[in-house]
């Protein structure tokens, strides 16, 4: 949990909260580590992986619509931009 909750930017209890909402609602589900009880392993369930497509095909479709807009050079001082926003400092 302390892994998701640091890449996320999170406290760990928001990401509890996060994880019990989604496997409530099936999408995915937690097990301890074989080796090592103090690891919690999480799993995207088929229906998980069902909606995590379903929404990035969404989403990746409205970013296309809206970059289409952009010239080709303002499209590649995006993704540089972005790219720079990615790189650990």
């Amino acid at each position: 949990m302390k892994d998701i909750a640091d890449e996320l930017g999170i406290s760990s209890p928001a990401t509890t909260a996060i994880i019990d909402r989604l496997i409530a609602d099936k999408l995915i589900t937690r097990s301890e580590d074989t080796k090592d009880r103090r690891i919690v392993r999480i799993s995207m369930t088929p229906t998980g992986k069902k909606s995590f497509e379903k929404t990035r095909e969404v989403l990746y479709t409205a970013i296309n619509t809206r970059v289409s807009i952009l010239s080709d050079t303002e499209q590649h001082e995006l993704a540089r931009i972005l790219q720079k926003l990615q790189t650990p400092q």
